[in-house]
């Protein structure tokens, strides 16, 4: 056989793929066969432009994925994203959007059905306390009001005060703004999810799990209309930076991670614990880069413009530091990148670690506590000898929450939580770069040990880990059923077992209970006190009433839902001791003592060591001088006024435990257990709904639901006259353990122990007794009662 006949008889497959095109270019550019040039020779550019053509009309074809295996995204070659996958993503984030505002809507819909409580001046009510803080501040910026309360944020303090004062400039009503914005910017969170689902090529499992993103339990909670708060932007800005950094990893750009390091910067204008949550995700970046692309200089690039955001240096340094190290890295020719790059990021990693406070929530996570601010008060404290009750047990999302709760809060059911599991892991497995939201997983399930609301960072993971398991459960479908048509199988068989995912959260959103943390007649009466409270008065009140106090009055407080350290304990004394000289003493003292602190600062161990220091007695002496008026009290330069909404009975008992101040409030008065039970009455005045306990008006007796009786001590009838509440008390037996007090004007009789009834929160707001001397008679309305401070 000649030569010739040899290399025609080569197959293509031996050679590259380049040198099969441009022989078949070189072939249809001559009619016949010419020698191959001499290198010397210059290229043809008709040879070249054939060439193009070869390889644009006929691409060499890719297999088809795998159900399962590992992948490198410098390994893979991704799906072509044309302008019209671009649409469909576009209309893919669209219509989650679109969802999820809906079903916010429908859901603001069930407050109309009593519109009395749930509106004020034509306007719906905002439905959590926290909103208000953001509200207020939206007030200030706005029209300039409050002018009084320095713990009311700026407009250079958050994000959110410029977004609600832009929207009010162009014409919107402050209650409007604050009442929707969370029903619009919440659904944005399918924005990152979509992309991701795009990037990957699978715009499908981005879709659905956007779909199931926008309602999760813990994440619907947090941004229905009326939660005027940060977490509707820190959660998607939070996930956005993620998903930035994953496809850094998998596109392999750094440009990428220098912009996902630019946002980190910006991550306290959002809300300061979205940085300390990006902290944890940098931890798992640097990781990355020393496990995983240690030999690829581009992780480093990545992992050190991270750690620069992170520096205890001015955010204007920091910002032009990160463009220089992406312009510069790349002409910087550095000899062995693969051990200099490395050993410049644990240096980095260990100055930002130790010096910068943005590690604190993964340092304390550890064991490791940077925080001197607070370990300077814990030293000023230690020589009180007095032991101040937390206030964790007390709020809801500071509980640690059980397995069924996190189920319930992160992915909607134990099953859901469990697949989502296995998907993220099949995810991860199959693109490495989603280990990098292993930080926020971890912060929302294993660390919300901390408080349930921490479950929220989990919510956007675990819903595309279950929709990356529905697609894989799809393919598997499509490779048994119809190997021809496995795109449109596994995308069918993806879409019906959807409903599996998306159902119990509509199912939750849909029974979540609609209710406003103001009610209309407590707008009406906190405004009605607008008139009197000039800069700088205080009101006097628990904390959960402080930030629609804030709104609607324009008076400070003492303690905020922000504030709730050891000072909660002179708000909670003040309620619940008999002696209503002490809580005057205690209102006053904290009233003017707080104008001398900022912020956040905690005042009352220094109120105790300023007492142990000027009367030579120990500070267990404190509470029974303040009863008998042996406390000198600060100079008055304030009005202060006492509110007590009639909703304080429903968190009464929790309140009262917050005052058993070991070594400080009397020991036979601590361990007291409370015993109180409100029960509404019906037109003919028989309980509505069942009670554990009744009252027996013959034998003078509570009988509970067991059978268990205990004598009744005081019966009070409390009726409505003239503008003010009047008591017609009755001492039925000495002997007895408990009282009764029946609210004519409000239908309700109220059981409760002997401690609880002489208590200053039963005389002032339920019996309307006060010490004239002490207490100045306000107002008495259905929102509550008002007096005002006369010491």
């Amino acid at each position: 056989m000649s030569k010739r006949k040899k290399g025609r008889g080569k197959s293509a497959g031996d050679v590259p793929p380049s040198a099969t095109t441009n022989t078949t270019a070189a072939r249809a550019d001559a009619p016949t066969v010419a020698p191959a040039p001499e290198p010397s020779a210059p290229p043809d550019p008709r040879k070249a432009r054939a060439a193009e053509r070869a390889r644009t009309v006929a691409p060499t074809p890719e297999p088809p994925p795998p159900i399962l295996g590992p992948s490198e995204g410098h390994a893979d070659k991704l799906a072509p994203h044309g302008p019209r996958l671009r649409w469909l993503a576009l209309g893919a984030i669209v219509l989650a959007w679109v969802f999820g505002l809906s079903l916010r809507a429908a859901w603001l819909g069930s407050l109309d059905e009593n519109p009395e409580a749930t509106t004020f001046e034509g306007h719906r009510l905002l439905t959590t306390a926290d909103a208000y803080y953001y509200a207020t501040g939206v007030l200030h910026e706005t029209t300039g009001f409050p002018t009084g309360n320095d713990r009311v944020p700026g407009l250079d303090e958050n994000v959110l005060i410029a977004l609600g004062g832009f929207a009010v400039s162009l014409g919107f009503a402050i209650e409007d703004v604050c009442l929707w914005m969370p029903a619009v910017i919440a659904p944005l969170i399918a924005v990152p999810l979509v992309l991701l689902g795009l990037m990957f090529g699978r715009l499908l499992w981005g879709f659905i799990a956007s779909l199931v993103a926008v309602l999760g339990f813990s994440y619907w909670n947090r941004t229905v209309p009326g939660y005027f708060d940060t977490d509707m932007i820190t959660i998607p800005y939070v996930f956005g930076v993620v998903a930035l950094l994953v496809a850094a990893f998998w596109r392999r750009r750094a440009w990428l991670g220098t912009l996902a390091a630019l946002l980190v910067i910006l991550a306290p204008y959002m809300h300061p614990g979205s940085e300390r949550v990006l902290a944890a995700t940098t931890i798992g970046v640097v990781g990355y880069a020393l496990v995983f692309t240690r030999k690829d200089p581009i992780g480093y690039r990545i992992a050190l413009a991270l750690l620069v955001a992170f520096l205890p240096i001015p955010f204007w340094l920091r910002a032009p530091l990160i463009l220089v190290l992406e312009l510069g890295l790349p002409r910087l020719r550095v000899p062995a990148p693969q051990i200099v790059y490395p050993l410049v990021t644990l240096l980095l990693f260990f100055v930002v670690a130790w010096q910068s406070r943005s590690m604190d929530v993964v340092l304390d996570i550890l064991g490791i506590d940077l925080d001197d601010d607070g370990g300077r008060q814990r030293a000023r404290a230690a020589d009180l000898a007095v032991s101040f009750p937390g206030i964790g047990h007390t709020v809801a999302e500071l509980v640690s929450p059980d397995l069924d709760k996190l189920s319930s809060r992160v992915a909607g059911h134990g099953a859901l939580i469990v697949s989502g599991a296995l998907g993220m892991l099949a995810m991860c497995w199959r693109h490495r770069p989603f280990l990098l939201i292993a930080p926020l997983v971890g912060l929302g399930t294993i660390f919300a040990a901390g408080g349930q609301r921490y479950t929220i960072f989990a919510v956007p993971a675990f819903a595309l880990g279950n929709a990356w398991l529905v697609l894989l459960v799809g393919r598997m479908i499509a490779h048994v059923v119809m190997r021809h048509r496995a795109r449109l199988v596994e995308a069918v068989a993806a879409l019906a077992l959807s409903p599996l995912l998306i159902g119990p959260a509509v199912a939750h959103a849909l029974s979540y209970p609609a209710r406003t943390a103001v009610t209309g007649p407590e707008a009406e009466l906190l405004t009605r006190m607008k008139e009197r409270i000039q800069p700088g008065d205080v009101m006097f009140t628990w904390w959960d009433y402080a930030y629609g106090l804030w709104y609607h009055s324009g008076a400070r407080t003492v303690i905020d839902g922000s504030k709730q350290n050891q000072d909660t304990w002179m708000v909670a004394e003040a309620l619940f001791t008999s002696s209503q000289r002490e809580a005057a003493a205690l209102a006053r003292i904290a009233a003017e003592t707080q104008a001398r602190y900022q912020g956040l600062d905690s005042f009352i161990g220094d109120v105790l060591r300023d007492y142990r220091d000027k009367t030579g007695r120990p500070v267990s002496d404190f509470v029974p001088a303040l009863r008998e008026g042996r406390v000198e009290l600060p100079e008055k330069t304030r009005e202060v006024y006492l509110y007590l909404p009639w909703r304080l009975m429903q968190i009464a008992p929790n309140v009262a435990k917050l005052r058993e101040a070991k070594g400080l409030v009397p020991d036979d008065e601590l361990g007291r257990r409370t015993f109180l039970v409100p029960v509404q009455l019906g037109p003919d005045g028989r309980p509505l709904g069942r009670s554990p306990w009744r009252y027996d008006a013959a034998s003078q007796q509570l009988i509970g639901a067991r059978g268990d009786k205990v004598p009744v001590h005081t019966v009070t009838r409390v009726r409505a006259a003239g503008g003010g509440l009047r008591p017609d008390e009755r001492v039925v037996n000495p002997q007895g353990h408990a009282c009764v007090v029946e609210l004519e004007h409000s239908s309700m009789r109220i059981f409760m122990d002997r401690h609880t009834y002489d208590s200053v929160l039963t005389q002032l707001m339920l019996i309307a007794k006060p010490d004239t001397r002490l207490f100045e008679p306000l107002m008495f309305a259905r929102g509550g009662v008002i007096y005002r401070l006369k010491i």
